[in-house]
């Protein structure tokens, strides 16, 4: 009886061991990884978009050897993400193609995942957006500087405006993310009229206006 439980027993052993080696390791699975990038609060949502849509997040392995590259997609929530399938082992994950004036303020964030790992998540990878200044200057038309003008500049289609006084020298200043902006001048001085369109950039921030006189 014992020697017939022996024999069941090894042959019990083998098959395990058998499956063992049949089954691929858990070490070798794929592990989700799940790459969360916000933006800058201040951008609106066009601007968020242009933005995403030239990312990508870059992973690299230990050795600094790139391993995957996805674009960023925009989620509900108004940040964005991108998802790899990659071994468990420990990665550095940059963010690539930045457009001019914006940056992160980590160059790389290190993951390192295990087998039992299904996301990993990375929520502080956040895109910053580098203001700018932009100047206008106002003149009457004998070349005196027009204080107390309202300098509003605004966005494509108006979706965004900003405004600022002209001070006594007839100047007004604006911190503004790096854009295309439209000028407008509203509370004009009585006897003076200004109808022209005009733009600020970002390879041009300075602008001066004379006004005309009615």
């Amino acid at each position: 009886m014992f020697k017939r439980f022996s024999v069941l027993a090894a042959a019990l052993i083998m098959v395990l061991l058998g499956a063992a080696a049949c089954t691929p390791h858990e070490e070798t699975k794929p592990v989700q990884y799940t790459v969360l990038v916000g933006c800058d609060s201040s951008l609106s949502d066009a601007q968020k978009d242009a933005v995403y849509g030239a990312v990508s997040a870059v992973v690299y392995d230990k050795d600094g050897a790139e391993v995957a590259r996805k674009g960023l997609t925009k989620d509900s929530y108004g940040s964005s993400y991108a998802e790899f399938e990659l071994l468990p082992a420990e990665y550095d994950i940059k963010l690539a193609g930045l457009p001019d004036g914006y940056h992160v303020d980590a160059d790389s964030v290190r993951v390192t995942a295990s087998k039992r790992d299904a996301t990993f998540l990375i929520d502080d990878e956040e895109i910053i957006a580098e203001k700018m200044a932009y100047t206008v200057t106002v003149k009457k038309p004998d070349g005196t500087p027009a204080a107390g003008i309202t300098v509003q500049l605004c966005t494509a289609g108006n979706a965004t405006c900003h405004d600022m006084r002209t001070n006594a020298d007839g100047v007004a200043q604006f911190s503004l993310l790096p854009d295309t902006y439209e000028v407008h001048l509203n509370d004009l001085p009585a006897g003076f009229t200004f109808s022209e369109t005009l733009t600020v950039t970002k390879d041009s921030a300075t602008l001066t206006i004379t006004l005309t006189a009615e």
